[in-house]
């Protein structure tokens, strides 16, 4: 695979031609349709998501989970988006489209169950530290942000890589480990773009809000996002290298990215005690076993 491309040509380019790129299932994108429709009533949100007997089964399965705690059992579609609120819903729906969207394996040798963990993880960790934050004196509302969805898809971009350049990107991944380098500088060296590109263009495919697209594209350098988008790019680089340096990383080497400092005093939480939020971290692991569901066929 590493013979077609080169970093003259750079990954970009070669990406770009390819008919490989995965698209979002339909029903996936029907519901997300009807979803984003004004006009759209719980009840339709609930048929269109009821076409599909998997999808059914799975929001069934997690609205009845212990993380939701609900008091008596949740046993049809409607009571589950009227009980879990319609933005968890479509976080949810949206977490299902990718995951199955993107369920190839590649030979890069990445470990598919530890890359979920890792971007559940973020996904869930990025909306409990957007509580911590304190910028505006008002933490936007758990159930109403875009959080998750950003924290989930920041590092799709690494799967894109292992499965269309596997071989070539096994060895990227390969010298960042051995040399203790970030990884999105090797990439950049070696393939011309990075994760965070490749990450980017896989979003706007997709036709995924703005704001998950600067988060996959900047999430190492979040200073460089848009300046409308940098609260949900900086939230999730703290998620993303405080999680890699618990250990729950996409691979299973220590992180050699530090937090950027500016970010965490700009968010207020270089006055939150740092025992705090690793704690917060692991609770966020043990939560993303939840979402795991979602990978079960």
């Amino acid at each position: 695979m590493e013979e077609m491309i080169s970093t003259n040509d750079g990954v970009i380019d070669f990406l770009s031609q390819t008919e490989d790129l995965p698209s979002l299932p339909q029903v996936i994108s029907h519901i997300l349709d009807v979803m984003d429709d004004v006009r759209s009533s719980v009840s339709d949100v609930a048929t269109a998501a009821e076409q599909d007997p998997a999808i059914t089964a799975k929001i069934l399965r997690i609205a009845n989970s212990s993380y939701y705690a609900a008091r008596k059992e949740i046993t049809s579609v409607p009571y589950a988006i009227a009980r879990m609120g319609q933005n968890e819903i479509r976080n949810m729906i949206i977490s299902m489209g990718v995951i199955t969207a993107m369920n190839k394996r590649g030979s890069g040798g990445l470990d598919y169950q530890r890359f979920w963990r890792h971007s559940l993880t973020v996904a869930i960790v990025a909306r409990v530290i957007n509580d911590f934050a304190d910028v505006d004196g008002r933490p936007a509302r758990r159930r109403e942000n875009p959080f998750f969805v950003a924290g989930l898809l920041h590092d799709i971009g690494i799967l894109v890589l292992d499965q269309n350049v596997d071989d070539l990107y096994a060895s990227v991944v390969g010298h960042a480990a051995e040399h203790g380098q970030a990884l999105h500088e090797v990439e950049r060296r070696v393939l011309g773009a990075t994760h965070q590109e490749v990450g980017r263009m896989l979003c706007e495919k997709w036709r995924l809000p703005r704001i998950v697209a600067s988060a996959a594209a900047y999430h190492h350098e979040p200073f460089l996002a848009p300046e409308d988008d940098q609260r949900v790019v900086k939230v999730v680089h703290v998620a993303d290298l405080l999680a890699r340096q618990n250990g729950y990383g996409a691979y299973p080497v220590a992180s050699v990215d530090h937090v950027q400092e500016a970010v965490m005093k700009e968010l207020g939480l270089d006055q939150v005690d740092r025992s705090l939020l690793d704690s917060t971290i692991h609770e966020a692991a043990e939560q993303s076993s939840v979402y795991r569901i979602l990978m079960d066929d």
